[in-house]
């Protein structure tokens, strides 16, 4: 067998006839001979057909140093090669005898294409890449929604109205539709897990029939729990392979082991991949429904279905099924007037909480890129113009006006190239550490496990290098070459640029300061929501103040004078911790905990003008320990006990809902729901109990910081159902320094009792604005970054000038102009296209301040002071960029440069 013809046809394709003949007798014999002796003849000659562009090329290269243009004519179909060799070379000689031009331009490309990586690496794995299960594009997440909470009192209503979970009915009901291949559901639950080692709390689900099926997942090890068990509430579970890998050591044995989970025995059937984020990446167990799941709670909603629209089935299809669900309901029982359905992709919903985040920051960071190749491209067109002269002369001596735009062209490559290296390898460095702060920033920060630097990655950063080089060079590139030669070679040294050049500069500086200052406005936006969350007084004080948050054993402390007894032992072995003035309970935290919405009215009113309101339980002393002011009335007491009369504290708000101008609350008496529920997408109460009001507190801002307060209802907790409790206390000095003593004393009086959460107050409450706080970080960081590459723009533009008008600011001092003049004039020249590029950054501001809309608090898109203050930052930080090189043209001495010229 001799060499492949489809080989000879493409070397003789390829390399020059002169060298084709040798080469294809050379490749016949080496094949043929290792053929015959079986010494990987293929892949022998794969490997010299690899090297073969490489060595043609040198040999090319050495011809043509020495050849004549008719000889260079016959070896035209290997002109290109040699002429981009060439042209390399040269350009990485010329870059070596400017290295400030370089490393500027090497620097301003790796901080941009280093940045970009970062970014797009991120947004790849987490919005780009598919979900892991088949056919993810048709699976949807469906949500209920309620009329009657959009328009509710409570701010937290109005917000969630229509992405509420829905009942088993409606899961039903679903199961009917054409529409959909399958239907499944989940309940997320937080529950205690016990199976003969240290107790934990783990996220997790329980799961109706389907889910598995409109997922459409393997099981890493067993199997899923079969549809007769998921029906019929049989005890099994299936774990996640991170709850597998960490507390059981991928132990295949832990099949069929048995595991308490919220105090029910359940057998262990399989193993879920990692992969498996529903309900949320933390999740990890999912088990049957208990069969003992009240009957009568069937029409709560509780429940998160997801369903598989059948093949060809558009989302139209899937949104008419799911409204008509909703409305057969609706015509069957009245609880369900008003409700309705939405229909999201589960892709959208798993990345719903990050995906503004990262299309903001990726969208930043390509203004970054934009001002990188603006900033290139003004050093290009510089660079260009002081090479007039020797352009003119290489086109004086045969050189075509392609071979010039390639020659300045080779240099901008080579320097995106090299940029573009060294941005890479920083990105490789940085990527963890930056998905470390978004999972920080962000907790259950979705996909991050398939974030790195991949081969689409690594095309996106070729891509950014490409068009950056075309964007920076090849418009001073046609601007370079397009100046006659006689014309060039005329002009000498003065006014080597002419008015063209400094026009073309200006308007890039135009468009490099109206880019950075749209960064800047979007950042400072941030910045001042930052601050005024800051300025907030959330009606507590939080310095000095740790909590514990407590769960009981399961079939413990079930009874309320129990879980009261139990608080008063757990507060008075904590009062005895070293640093600890003063112990309290709740039942839920401010910003932690939330708060239980209840139904009250007036002791006149009937529960037809109810309101929902925020209601907790506390101990006597919990004011005190978190420092919310009694304004009227008392405190609970000790004697506020189960057997006392039924007694409240309540807010301002309250007071003012409630009671009119001027009447005090102390004293009178409200009604409360008891058994409150969600029925139909409403709040109903089955029963009803007295409260004495004995106090007034000042406000709190009970469910987040950033959410205005609402009416609030205290409550002694010897007087409610008990419940797991929060422990707080308030430190003599640093609150961080008790909570291992304060753990220990929680589990040195009970074993069984589960510390579920400790912290400081503080550091919980600067956790929940981490997300605002480190998109304001990036977002700033990244501004600062465009400021100063604007900077560097307009200090480039000014020396340029300067160094183009040494002749003519010669000649004007000479005839009497002053120095301070001069430098004055320059900078007002730089100043002019950055005022105007910054009036058209604010108004693109303006428009891109949509993006951040929803992130911003106690400030509108159009703040006076974000505005005006970068608008100030921006002149000013020109203003100093363009006096540095201006300040040369108060040195130039007349004489000296009138002598030169």
């Amino acid at each position: 067998m001799s060499l492949p013809r489809w080989v000879e046809w493409g070397v003789r394709r390829v390399v020059p006839a002169r060298f084709a003949d040798d080469l294809v007798v050379d490749l016949e014999e080496g094949f043929e001979r290792r053929r015959v002796a079986r010494k990987g003849a293929w892949r022998w000659l794969a490997s010299e057909l690899a090297r073969t562009p490489w060595r043609t090329l040198r040999r090319e290269g050495r011809r043509m140093d020495g050849t004549t243009g008719g000889e260079a004519a016959r070896g035209r179909s290997w002109r290109g090669w040699a002429s981009l060799s060439s042209g390399l070379r040269l350009a990485f000689r010329t870059l070596a005898r400017r290295p400030g031009y370089a490393l500027v331009s090497v620097a301003t490309l790796a901080l941009s294409i280093g940045a970009a990586t970062v970014v797009f690496s991120v947004l790849e794995g987490v919005l780009l890449r598919p979900l892991p299960y088949p056919s993810a594009d048709r699976i949807h997440r469906v949500f209920g929604t309620n009329e009657a909470w959009r328009t509710a009192e409570q701010e937290v209503l109005r917000a969630n109205w229509d992405g509420l979970d829905v009942s088993e009915d409606v899961v039903e009901a679903l199961r009917g539709q054409g529409a959909f291949e399958a239907v499944g559901a989940h309940m997320a639950a937080t529950l205690r897990l016990d199976d003969g080692g240290e107790p934990v709390e783990l996220e997790g689900a329980f799961v109706l029939p389907g889910l598995f099926d409109v997922l459409g997942l393997a099981p890493l090890a067993g199997r899923f729990p079969s549809g007769d068990e998921l029906a019929g509430g049989t005890p099994v579970i299936v774990i996640g392979e991170r709850l597998w890998t960490s507390r059981y050591g991928r132990d295949a044995s832990v099949l069929g082991r048995s595991v308490d989970v919220g105090g029910d025995p359940h057998t262990v059937v399989g193993v879920l991949p990692a992969s498996f984020g529903i309900p949320s990446e933390s999740s990890n167990w999912w088990a049957t429904v208990p069969a003992d799941f009240d009957e009568g709670r069937t029409n709560a909603a509780v429940f998160e279905p997801l369903v598989r629209g059948r093949e060809g089935a558009g989302a139209g299809e899937v949104e008419a099924a799911v409204d008509e669900v909703f409305a057969s309901l609706a015509a069957d029982d009245a609880g369900y007037a008003g409700m309705g359905g939405r229909v999201s992709a589960l892709t959208d919903e798993v990345v719903a909480e990050v995906e503004d985040g990262i299309t903001l920051l990726f969208a930043a960071v390509l203004v970054i890129v934009l001002i990188a190749s603006v900033n290139l491209a003004n050093l290009v067109v510089a660079r260009g113009s002081r090479r007039r002269s020797e352009l003119a002369m290489r086109s004086a001596l045969g050189a075509t006006r392609a071979d010039l735009i390639g020659s300045m062209l080779s240099e901008v490559a080579l320097l995106c190239a090299i940029g573009g290296a060294i941005g890479v390898a920083a990105a490789v460095g940085l990527l963890d550490p930056f998905v470390r702060l978004l999972e920080r920033a962000t907790p259950g920060f979705p996909r991050v496990d398939g974030v790195g630097i991949n081969v689409t990655v690594l095309a996106f950063s070729v891509g950014v290098g490409v068009v950056t080089a075309l964007l920076a060079g090849l418009l001073p590139a046609l601007g370079a070459s397009r100046r006659s030669p006689w014309e060039a070679l005329q002009g000498g040294r003065r006014s080597r640029g002419g008015g063209a050049t400094r026009r073309t500069q200006r308007s890039l500086l135009l468009v490099e300061s109206a880019l950075a200052v749209t960064l800047l406005v979007v950042a400072g936006l941030l910045v001042r929501s930052a601050f005024e969350v800051s300025r907030l007084d959330p009606g507590y004080r939080a310095e000095a103040v740790a909590y514990l948050s407590v769960g009981f054993p399961e079939g413990a402390y079930e009874t309320p004078p129990e879980a009261a007894a139990l608080g008063r032992a757990l507060e008075t072995r904590l009062a005895r911790v070293p640093g600890v003035r003063t112990t309290a309970r709740t039942s839920s935290l401010p910003g932690v905990g939330g708060a239980d919405g209840q139904l009250v009215w007036g002791a006149q009113s009937s529960v037809e003008e109810a309101s929902l309101i925020w209601a907790t339980a506390a101990s006597p002393g919990y004011f005190d320990v978190m420092g919310i002011d009694v304004v009227e009335g008392r405190d609970f007491t000790d004697a506020d006990g189960p057997d006392a009369e039924y007694v409240a504290v309540v807010s301002r708000l309250f007071a003012q809902q409630f009671f009119s101008d001027g009447e005090s609350p102390v004293g009178a008496t409200v009604k409360m729901g008891t058994g409150t529920r969600m029925a139909g997408g409403r709040v109903v109460a089955e029963g009803e109990q007295a409260l004495r009001i004995v106090g007034v507190v000042d406000d709190v801002r009970q469910l987040a910081v950033v959410m205005e307060p609402d009416p609030m209802i205290y409550r002694p907790m010897a007087q409610t159902d008990g419940g797991d409790p929060h422990l707080v206390l308030r430190a003599t000095g640093r609150p961080d320094a008790v909570l291992g003593a304060a753990r220990a004393e929680v589990l040195g009086h009970d074993g069984g009792l589960l510390v579920r959460e400790a912290d400081v107050l503080g550091s919980t409450m600067r956790q929940l604005m981490a997300p605002l706080e480190v998109r304001m970080v990036l977002l700033l960081a990244m501004a600062g970054l465009a400021a100063v590459l604007t900077a560097v723009g307009i200090y480039g533009v000014v020396s340029y000038v300067v160094s183009d008008q040494l002749h003519e600011i010669g000649v004007r001092m000479a005839l009497g102009a002053r120095a301070v003049g001069e430098s004055k004039r320059m900078v007002l020249q730089a100043l002019a296209p950055v005022v105007v590029g910054a009036v058209l950054g604010l108004v693109a501001a303006w428009n891109a301040s949509r993006l951040v809309e929803s992130a911003l608090f106690g400030v509108g898109r159009v703040d006076a002071w974000t505005y005006g203050g970068v608008f100030g930052l921006l002149c000013a930080t020109a203003a100093l960029a363009a006096w540095l090189p201006a300040r040369r043209a108060a040195r130039v001495d007349p004489v000296r440069v009138l002598t030169e010229e």
